[in-house]
């Protein structure tokens, strides 16, 4: 929405950091690059058209290069100060491409069936997320050998679900609820300025900002969706709110670590779930009333308060 595309973000708290935000391909689709540009301050946009690496695909230059320019803006940059960057990787989209300047990785060739039955599409998209990996790994190395990642904190994420057909390694509600639709990864990595920590609990991208941000102890203000991870939620259990169906008649929920509740926009055919039980279609919700109810209030509360908040945390300046 081009109406709303300049939003404020917690990125910009962090006074004084250089903000380079790298892509492979380009940044102008679903209007990203307004977003980008229109929310955080003085942000240096590298996409298609920067980099000297040929196109792979229809996403750019391969991870593996992206990391390799990446790498060169931050080397030059952590001598002269702080930075923020993001880099938005692609290669585990389709067409699953695997260039052959890859650095020494080695394609599976792991029958079709074999590669099904784990819960991928195909052989091809186990490739292209290994190789993912693959590149992640060679990125650290980088970072390691241009001195900079000792001091930088390293956050890992998807932006969506993994796009596998089925989940054999998670528990059935997962796919049952179509709960693996907005379930991601996510892996902050500092080994020398943090201690390890398993967060088991219900958590969101959102929070993803707030909490690197308390980690970097920064004084910041926000009006949009996202906490600290490292505070306790005010609500008691932390939920998180979910989407599941868009359009005209949204069918909203909340996540806890244990229960799901998901209801109409308005309210109406409410039903609670046990994330862990064999049969997570049972709704449980006369069982737990008390449960029921918070979650319930919650779901509608926070999935109106987004709806609100994408236009009050535009930026008017």
């Amino acid at each position: 929405n081009p109406f709303i595309s300049r939003q404020h973000t917690v990125i910009n708290a962090l006074k004084g950091y250089e903000k380079i935000y790298t892509i492979g391909g380009s940044a102008g689709w679903a209007n990203m690059n307004a977003l980008i540009l229109g929310s955080i301050d003085d942000v240096k946009l590298y996409e298609e058209g920067h980099w000297t690496a040929p196109n792979d695909d229809v996403w750019g230059i391969s991870d593996l290069n992206l990391f390799r320019g990446t790498d060169a803006i931050l080397r030059e940059q952590a001598k002269k100060g702080p930075f923020f960057a993001y880099i938005q990787t692609a290669g585990n989209h389709r067409p699953f491409t695997i260039p052959e300047d890859n650095e020494g990785f080695v394609t599976s060739t792991i029958p079709e069936a074999e590669a099904e039955a784990a819960g991928f599409q195909s052989t091809a998209q186990f490739n292209a997320v290994r190789l993912l990996d693959h590149n992640v790994g060679r990125f650290i190395e980088m970072a390691r050998a241009s001195g900079y990642y000792d001091n930088t904190i390293f956050v890992l994420f998807g932006d969506h679900n993994g796009r596998i057909s089925t989940l054999p390694f998670m528990p059935p509600a997962f796919e049952q609820l179509n709960l693996e639709s907005t379930h991601v990864h996510a892996l902050i990595h500092a080994p020398k300025l943090l201690q390890p920590r398993e967060i088991d609990e219900a958590a969101s991208l959102t929070d993803l900002m707030p909490t690197v941000a308390g980690m970097l102890g920064l004084s910041y203000e926000t009006s949009a969706m996202g906490r600290d991870l490292q505070l306790p939620a005010p609500e008691g259990e932390r939920a998180v709110p979910v989407i599941m169906r868009e359009g005209p008649f949204p069918l909203i929920g909340a996540v806890t670590r244990k229960h799901f509740v998901r209801m109409n926009a308005d309210g109406s055919q409410a039903t609670m779930h046990d994330l862990a039980a064999s049969d997570p279609l049972t709704d449980i919700s006369v069982a737990n009333p008390d449960e029921f109810t918070r979650l319930s209030e919650l779901t509608r509360g926070l999935h109106e308060a987004a709806r609100f908040m994408m236009h009050d945390n535009t930026r008017k300046e």
